[in-house]
């Protein structure tokens, strides 16, 4: 693995090099993700080589490659060719498109060649095209099975060859967070065949939009007042994410039964409760026993308050209560290859990095923030302090961009959320504050594949912040 600019870069001549370049690379993923202040490498890498055109007559042509990653786009199937029209044999057999990187589901195909088997968030392979001669075959039918962000059906196979057939014109049903597969090949020209196929269906992912789109909202410190919390349920439930994550401080001041009637008055928000879509990073008032039992799970299932999770296009990244000492685990978890795969990153635990508040306050965490920089975490979501603040966008320690339109290569933006309900605190600036206001909030993140687009509200539903982040 290449060496991150942040390292002293006096220890070793070849330093300067990387540190010039500002270059971090991951060894276990198939593409490069580069430190913050450094242009990004597109998510996508290699396509899947194409396959060799098959021989006259039945002959198949050969496999696509395989693509490089989750994100790539699959090989296209061989062509063939088969004999002389009216004369001629069945026509050669299309060759199988490429794998994506590493979808489960495959498609399937007839003469039309077969659909290219969808990737983690990838594409599936165009089917290979039908020989000439002899009736026309039908295309191959595309079974998609998303991964992050779910995938496209595969496309028929045009045929060609005999008296016209019908052109078949089913599109394939899109699953949640997968899109629908393309309509059939052509009518075959000729004698009697059937010229098109219908397309895949879409796969399922475990959340998202059907245009690969995560809508979630963060709010936190729910304590005390359970009043005001249930307001702030009502109104995320308004909203009607596909996930809620939640800072920490659950229901001191009252009992866990009330927290548990405050969530599940709203039936959308219960059922993200149900379905493990209401994530929790543990507070410092209520202990690891009594988070962990809390049934349905806090914690995706997971025995311990850190852990990491995907859902749709994002990758999360749990620190529990307080992130301080948890450096090695934050690394180990966005080295994974479904955290390099994921098109946004987050952190969250319950202690903030940066913070204006009054009563706690916080000034950074090098260690986490160096990682976060590496691995280009788009926002660190926190709590503690009772109110909202929104850092400028911070890359070694330092502002990086003042603005509300940034950019994911440039930095972090540490958002603290602790308005859900308790008390609230004090605020004073620091170095990094761009916004903050000691209010009840909660807010709204819509991760699309190219823009992240933030905002935050008060309990009355008026507008607090808002700031956006492309890659």
């Amino acid at each position: 693995m290449l060496v991150g600019p942040a390292i002293n870069a006096a220890l070793d001549p070849m330093k300067n090099v990387t540190r010039w370049l500002g270059l971090v690379a991951i060894s276990c993923c198939s593409h490069l993700i580069y430190g913050c202040g450094t242009p990004e490498e597109p998510l996508g890498a290699r396509r899947g080589s194409d396959g060799e055109t098959g021989g006259a007559g039945s002959h198949p042509g050969s496999a696509g490659g395989r693509g490089d990653n989750a994100t790539t786009s699959t090989g296209s199937g061989g062509s063939s060719s088969g004999a002389t029209t009216g004369s001629g044999g069945t026509g050669g057999q299309g060759g199988t498109a490429g794998h994506g990187g590493g979808g489960p589901a495959t498609g399937t195909g007839a003469t039309g060649g077969a659909a290219g088997r969808g990737g983690t968030g990838g594409t599936t392979g165009s089917a290979g095209s039908a020989g000439q001669g002899g009736a026309g075959a039908t295309g191959g039918t595309g079974s998609g099975n998303a991964g992050n962000s779910g995938t496209t059906g595969g496309q028929g196979g045009a045929s060609t060859g005999g008296t016209a057939g019908s052109g078949g014109a089913t599109t394939g049903n899109g699953g949640i967070g997968g899109t629908a597969g393309s309509a059939a090949g052509s009518a075959g020209a000729g004698g009697g065949g059937a010229g098109g196929a219908t397309g895949g269906a879409g796969g399922s992912a475990d959340a998202g939009g059907t245009d690969g789109t995560l809508h979630f909202v963060v709010y936190g410190d729910t304590r005390t007042g359970s009043a005001t919390h249930q307001r702030v349920v009502d109104q995320i439930a308004k909203l009607n994410p596909d996930l809620v994550v939640h800072s920490g401080d659950l229901w001191d001041g009252y009992t866990q039964a009330q927290f548990t009637t405050i969530l599940t008055k709203n039936a959308n928000i219960a059922a993200l409760l149900t379905n493990g879509l209401y994530v929790v990073s543990r507070g410092n008032h209520e202990t690891v026993t009594d988070y962990l039992a809390f049934k349905p799970s806090l914690s995706r299932g997971n025995a311990t308050e850190r852990f990491s999770y995907a859902v749709g296009n994002s990758y999360f990244v749990v620190l529990g209560m307080d992130p301080s000492g948890a450096a090695s685990f934050l690394e180990t978890e966005l080295k994974k290859p479904e955290a390099m795969a994921a098109r946004w990153r987050f952190v969250q635990s319950h202690y903030p990095i940066y913070s204006g508040g009054t009563t706690h306050g916080a000034s950074g965490i090098p260690s986490i923030e160096k990682l976060c920089d590496t691995y280009r975490v788009a926002v660190y979501w926190a709590g503690h302090d009772h109110i909202y603040e929104r850092s400028h966008q911070v890359c070694g320690g330092q502002v990086a961009d003042t603005g509300d339109a940034l950019s994911v290569s440039k930095g972090t933006v540490y958002v603290v959320s602790g308005g859900g309900g308790a008390p609230l605190y004090g605020i004073a600036k620091i170095a990094t504050t761009h916004i903050q206001a000691s209010t009840n909030n909660y807010v709204d993140v819509v991760a699309a594949p190219t823009t992240l687009t933030v905002k935050a509200y008060k309990l009355d539903g008026s507008q607090l912040d808002s700031f956006t982040i492309a890659q």
